[in-house]
């Protein structure tokens, strides 16, 4: 059972960035240019506060947190989108 656990997590992902033109993967820097603005994107939609009330998918973890994570997940994706590259599946 821990062999199936430990070899599950050494899986390729199942979707990964690539050019529209199909001749790359985004490079570090646009990759972290895109993770910067959707992280500040996120923070100006669901500012931090400290004082967040626990949501119900774990405790600790308010509901702004979460949203701010779907956020910053969708604003990254939008970002690479802009600089021409797509989800693509590697299966």
């Amino acid at each position: 059972m821990l062999l199936l656990a430990a070899s599950a997590g050494c899986a390729p992902p199942a979707q990964q960035w690539q050019s529209v033109s199909g001749q790359g993967t985004p490079t570090v820097a646009e990759a972290s240019d895109c993770r910067t603005q959707a992280r500040r994107q996120a923070g100006q939609r669901y500012p931090y506060d400290r004082r967040g009330v626990p949501g119900p998918a774990a405790p600790g973890i308010s509901t702004a947190e979460l949203d701010r994570s779907a956020a910053e997940t969708a604003f990254y994706n939008e970002c690479l989108r802009q600089k021409g590259y797509r989800l693509v599946d590697t299966r």
